[in-house]
């Protein structure tokens, strides 16, 4: 990890909504955030960080096609093997069988059809995951029954970064199909309780959480904040602005309101202000923002 020191600290005024409602309030400690984030890691782990290159066994390629050797050349590359350890491994499988790698359209062109992985070594692939388990780590939302979850994992030498999708089970997709143009996940969660203020707290820090499922080194986004609920003891930048740190929902006759602050090193320290805004009634996000209330002397990059 290398330290990037910045050339100047700040604190900036902090935004209208961060000041509580007079009335439908409930507080929750910065602990309760951090139990969220260890439940959806514990409940939906993604892929082992496993960097041993994997065997040309573990993944499936279907209709080989009519030019082997030239999709071997592309498979030995990928993988890291001498062309004569690739022939020799392919030699003593079926062709159905050759590698684990997601390895582009000219494979396709080859006459080649890379289907899911099973779990290990560098490239993109399918990971399997239950939205029973998901919803274990959100107790007080509910999974729409319309919907399956799947996810799709990405690893590159200690790398990764991942996506769960909720994918209608009227529409039947693929793996190479599941892409960023899919609804988040967020969209397949119900509100049993339109009252129940824990219910969008847990709606605003899973679906952040969820941001970075398979998340390593330089996949990590949201990993990189931390709730907070007071000053923390470590800022060594200027104070900002008296204001009550403690994570907040606020139920409106309309509209919920979740509010909680974060510290953060990454690249620049900052302690940052977030409202996600809920239709009540309803688990998805229909507005979120956030503020940075200060800047410090220092960060990180990794």
């Amino acid at each position: 990890m290398l330290c990037v020191f910045v050339r100047y600290a700040r604190s900036m005024t902090p935004p209208h909504w961060l000041v509580p409602r007079p009335t439908g309030v409930t507080w929750f400690a910065a602990g309760d955030l951090e139990t969220l984030r260890a439940d959806f890691r514990r409940h939906v782990p993604g892929p082992p960080d496993e960097r041993d290159e994997p065997d040309i066994s573990t993944v499936f390629i279907h209709r080989l096609g009519p030019r082997p050797w030239r999709v071997l050349h592309r498979i030995r590359d990928a993988l890291g093997l001498s062309l004569a350890e690739a022939k020799r491994q392919l030699a003593e499988l079926p062709l159905a069988v050759v590698g684990h790698h997601r390895l582009a359209d000219d494979l396709e062109s080859d006459g080649a059809h890379l289907v899911r992985g099973l779990g290990r070594g560098n490239g993109e692939f399918e990971w399997p995951v239950m939205a029973e388990d998901l919803m274990r780590a959100a107790p007080h939302l509910r999974w729409n029954e319309r919907f399956d979850l799947r996810a799709v994992a990405w690893r590159r030498s200690g790398d990764g970064h991942g996506r769960l999708f909720p994918v209608p089970i009227a529409q039947p997709l693929t793996w190479q199909d599941l892409t960023d143009e899919l609804d988040p996940v967020h969209k397949a969660w119900l509100v049993p309780s339109a009252d129940e203020p824990r219910s969008y707290l847990e709606a605003a820090i899973v679906a952040r959480e969820a941001t970075d499922f398979a998340a390593l080194w330089h996949g990590v986004s949201w990993g990189h904040h931390h709730y907070i609920d007071a000053l923390p003891a470590s800022w060594s930048g200027p104070a900002p602005s008296p204001i009550d740190w403690r994570p907040r929902v606020e139920m409106g006759p309309d509209t919920v309101s979740v509010v909680f602050c974060t510290q953060s090193g990454h690249v620049r320290e900052r302690l940052v202000a977030h409202r996600d805004t809920f239709t009540k009634g309803s688990a998805s996000l229909s507005e979120s923002e956030q503020h940075v209330l200060a800047e410090g002397p220092g960060g990180y990059v990794c």
